[in-house]
């Protein structure tokens, strides 16, 4: 799995959200989890499947970006592995 960390800010000044996101290439989906500024969980992992997309749009939104940025960074490193 391929794990990465988000940084997202709410609108109209609310407090950033700090997610953990590991990707699984086999099934193409994430899990993701908040975590704290220094990494620590607050939070244990949900899956986020994009066939079904999240519990409201905003979320939908943030999980595919996600889910996108991940996609490209696993076939970047798997290209930069076979060449």
């Amino acid at each position: 799995m391929l794990s990465s960390t988000f940084t997202f800010h709410e609108q109209f000044g609310g407090d950033p959200i700090h997610l953990e996101a590991a990707y699984d290439p086999n099934f193409d989906y994430i899990s993701v989890r908040e975590i704290a500024e220094d990494g620590k969980p607050l939070d244990e992992f949900v899956d986020y499947d994009p066939v079904h997309g999240g519990s409201d749009d905003e979320i939908t939104a943030l999980c595919d970006d996600m889910l996108k940025h991940l996609r490209k960074q696993f076939a970047y490193e798997r290209w930069c592995a076979n060449n």
